[in-house]
C-alpha cells in the first residue's frame, strides 16, 4: 500500500514535537519497514521534499497555525481560523497531486488542526482520522475559557473525526468521551511501542546536569510542561515529598508552555519551592540521546496529567523498564497496572500523587525488580499484539469499504 498521513508536526531536524509528532514517525517508519510505501505530508514553514530513512516527507508551506493563539482579538481570531483553512486547503491540493503521480491508497489525518479538513469525503482516496484529543476537554484542563476562534477550530477538528471515512481512538478514554460528548463510536486502535531500546551514557550532557543538581537519586517529568499535563501540581508534590527524602531530587524535561495567566511552568514551581529550588532542575526539550539515559536512570517518571490520551511519554519510559506514576480518568491508568508496572492517583490530588511517589521509594531493591520484570512481561505482550498489523488490516478494512462505496 501507499499509506500518507497528513500532519501538523514531524520531528525534523531534532525539531520539538509533541506527541502527535513522535506518533505520526514512528508509525511511518515501522510502516515502511513492513515494506508499505509512505508519505507525509507536513504542514511546515517551506515547501522542501526529503526523505526520512524511506519515509517521504513532503513539506508544504503554510502560515502559522498558532498566530492569534489565546488572543482576545475577533480579528486575530478569526485569521488563525483562516490559517487553519488555508494550511488544510494547501496539504489538499499536495495530496492530489501526488496521488496522479504515485496513487496514494488511504490517508491518515489526526484531527488535531484538521489538516486533512478539505480531503473529507473526496472520491478518490479514502482517509481515516486518529483522534489526538478532544479540545473542549482540553481547553478546561488548560483553565482558561473558549475563544470564538476556538470554538470554529474546534469545530473543525470535530468534523475531520465525523465525516472521515473512518476515525479511531489510541485510548478507550477517549472513545468514551467522543461516545459521552458527540454521540460518535470511534474504532479503537493502540498506539504502537517501541521496546529494547539501547541506551548510550551521554558523559557530556550527564556532567553537564551533574554540575547543577545530584544525579544519584532523581524523579523525572518529561514531555510539554503546562496545566493540561498537571506539572502545576508538582509544586506541592515537592513540598510534600523533598523534606522526607533529602538526598531527591527533580528533573522537568520538555517545552514551557506556561499557565493560564502566562507565567513559565518553571519560574511556578520554583517559586512556590524555594526550599528546595537547588534540587530541582528544569530543561528545555531534549534529544532521544540525551532523554533516555535519563529516563534510563531515573527512580521514576511522574506523569501528573490531567487529560491524557495514551502518551508516548509513558511507553518510552516503561519500555526503558521505569515505573510511572499517573492519575485516574485521563488514559494513564489504560497502560500502568496498578502496584505492578506503576501507580495509579487520583487525578489532580497532589497528595494522592505524593502518597503514590512515597510508595515507590518504599519499594525494596527485591520489589524494585519484580516491578522492572513486571513491566518487562507487559511491554513484551503488547509488543505481541502487533498494534502495527492492526493498522495495517484497518486500513485494508476502510480500503475496502471505500472501493465498495464508490464503485
Amino acid at each position: 500500500m501507499h499509506i500518507a498521513f497528513v500532519t501538523p508536526e514531524y520531528p525534523l531536524n531534532n525539531s520539538e514535537v509533541g506527541g502527535l509528532g513522535t506518533y505520526t514517525r514512528k508509525t511511518a517508519l515501522e510502516l515502511y519497514k513492513r515494506g508499505h510505501k509512505v508519505s507525509v505530508f507536513l504542514e511546515s514553514n517551506r515547501d522542501k521534499v526529503s526523505s526520512d530513512n524511506g519515509v517521504t516527507i513532503y513539506e508544504v508551506k503554510c502560515p502559522s497555525l498558532y498566530y492569534g493563539l489565546n488572543s482576545k482579538s475577533i480579528l486575530r481570531q478569526l485569521t488563525r481560523v483562516m490559517y487553519v483553512l488555508y494550511s488544510a486547503f494547501k496539504i489538499k491540493l499536495k495530496v492530489l497531486q501526488i496521488h496522479k503521480r504515485y496513487k496514494i491508497d488511504i490517508v491518515q489525518s489526526p484531527n488535531y488542526l484538521a489538516p486533512g479538513y478539505f480531503l473529507k469525503k473526496n472520491s478518490k482516496v479514502p482517509i481515516v482520522s486518529r483522534v489526538s484529543s478532544y479540545a473542549p476537554l482540553y481547553h478546561s484542563a488548560y483553565g482558561l475559557p473558549r475563544t470564538f476562534g476556538d470554538y470554529l477550530i474546534d469545530y473543525l477538528e470535530l468534523q475531520q473525526v465525523v465525516t472521515a471515512d473512518a476515525s479511531f481512538s489510541p485510548s478507550h478514554f477517549m472513545q468514551k468521551v467522543y461516545s459521552r460528548y458527540e454521540n460518535c463510536n470511534l474504532d479503537f486502535i493502540p498506539t504502537p511501542v517501541e521496546i529494547n531500546k539501547y541506551v548510550k551514557n551521554n558523559t557530556t550532557v550527564s556532567k553537564a546536569i551533574s554540575s547543577k543538581i545530584s544525579l544519584n537519586q532523581y524523579l523525572l517529568y518529561f514531555g510539554s510542561l503546562s496545566r493540561i499535563k498537571g506539572v502545576d501540581l508538582m509544586s506541592d508534590i515537592i513540598n510534600i515529598i523533598a523534606p522526607k527524602y533529602p538526598n531527591l531530587n527533580f528533573i522537568f524535561a520538555g517545552k514551557d508552555y506556561g499557565l493560564p495567566n502566562n507565567e513559565p511552568v518553571a519560574r511556578y514551581v520554583l517559586r512556590n519551592c524555594p526550599s528546595y529550588r537547588k534540587r530541582i532542575l528544569f530543561l528545555p526539550y531534549q534529544k532521544h540521546s540525551v532523554l533516555y539515559p535519563l529516563i534510563k536512570h531515573s527512580i521514576g517518571v511522574v506523569i501528573p496529567s490531567r487529560v491524557d490520551n495514551y502518551p508516548n511519554t509513558c511507553l518510552e519510559a516503561q519500555s526503558l523498564g521505569i515505573p510511572v506514576i499517573g492519575t485516574t480518568d485521563s488514559s494513564l491508568d489504560e497502560l500502568i497496572i496498578n502496584n505492578k508496572t506503576g501507580f495509579i492517583a487520583e487525578n489532580s490530588s497532589s497528595i494522592d500523587i505524593a502518597k503514590k511517589i512515597e510508595k515507590l521509594l518504599k519499594l525494596s531493591k527485591k520489589e524494585r525488580l519484580e516491578m522492572k520484570k513486571n513491566i518487562g512481561k507487559n511491554m513484551l505482550a503488547i509488543q505481541n499484539e502487533d498494534r502495527i498489523k492492526l493498522l495495517i488490516n484497518y486500513y485494508e478494512k476502510v480500503i475496502k469499504t471505500h472501493k465498495e462505496q464508490t464503485s
